[in-house]
């Protein structure tokens, strides 16, 4: 990919979300049990780069729909929305090589696991849900470690910090 059209997309994709991140709310994410309701998190943090349905964008941000990042061991979901992706990464025999923010910083462990357990069972099939305290577990390795974490990393990292 042209490395201009690569740089213009990953600006993009963060001016979008930072403008969705100032953005008032018209309707609270929070369900009436106090939950948070993960489609609509999704709708305002990720849905600009990653599209509302899962399908990423040509030459953009890969696809979720089906993803083994997300269908996979829960770690890797979470690792990434935590502390952010960089580098070159393969989706659905495709390789995609921008970086995506992490949101660790922003959004809390139920508001994580909210939109972390929607993308697991619209995009990748998987029954099993994540909930706030499996993002704790991860939290404090993504503030000590202060990077973006890259493909190969999260292959080795060990499933628990």
């Amino acid at each position: 990919m042209n490395p201009t059209r690569k740089t213009g997309l990953k600006v993009a994709c963060i001016i979008i979300s930072g403008w969705l991140l100032g953005a008032s709310l018209s309707a609270s994410p929070e369900t009436q049990d106090g939950g948070y309701d993960g489609k609509q998190l999704f709708a305002y943090y990720c849905a600009a780069c990653h599209q509302a349905d899962g399908s990423g964008t040509e030459g953009g941000p890969p696809p979720l729909e089906l993803s083994p990042w997300i269908k996979g061991p829960e770690q890797h979901p979470i690792r990434i929305v935590l502390g952010g992706l960089h580098g070159p990464i393969t989706v659905n025999d495709k390789i995609y090589d921008l970086e995506m923010p992490g949101f660790g910083a922003i959004l809390s462990d139920p508001q994580i696991a909210s939109i972390l357990s929607y993308v697991r069972l619209a995009f990748g099939r998987q029954d099993d849900i994540i909930v706030s305290g499996d993002i704790a577990k991860y939290r404090p390795e993504s503030v000590a470690r202060g990077r973006y974490w890259t493909a190969p990393e999260l292959l080795v990292a060990p499933q628990f910090p």
